[in-house]
């Protein structure tokens, strides 16, 4: 996978994988951290258990691109960090919000089967 795009004023979009979206959002949650701490956290998200090979490489990309820095263990979020969760977190549930809204309005069986049979 290619590196994540990071966010600034001159781009109107930054590219983030979801998997890094979820590590920079737990991160800027609970400050530095080392990584086997978001592991819990991140497998609830999930639903299911994570190691961490499973986000080693979501952190080399985000670290690459300077929105997390990793010493000593430590994993810190660079203060754009923020801006990037915050920016991409309005987005996605604007757009979940509003898909949401519209396929329930349309009465999709499919969709309402596909909520209801993962509990949603």
């Amino acid at each position: 996978m290619v590196d994540a795009v990071r966010y600034d004023h001159r781009r109107k979009l930054t590219d983030l994988s979801v998997v890094e979206f979820a590590v920079l959002t737990a991160l800027c949650r609970v400050g530095p951290h080392p990584a086997p701490f978001l592991l819990p956290t991140l497998g609830e998200w999930f639903g299911i258990t994570l190691g961490l090979d499973d986000i080693q490489p979501a952190i080399g990309r985000l670290s690459r691109v300077g929105y997390l820095t990793h010493t000593g263990g430590m994993l810190t979020p660079d203060i754009s960090a923020r801006d990037a969760v915050t920016t991409l977190y309005g987005m996605l549930f604007r757009i979940l919000g509003y898909d949401l809204v519209k396929l329930m309005a349309m009465k999709d069986p499919s969709l309402h089967d596909l909520m209801h049979s993962k509990g949603l």
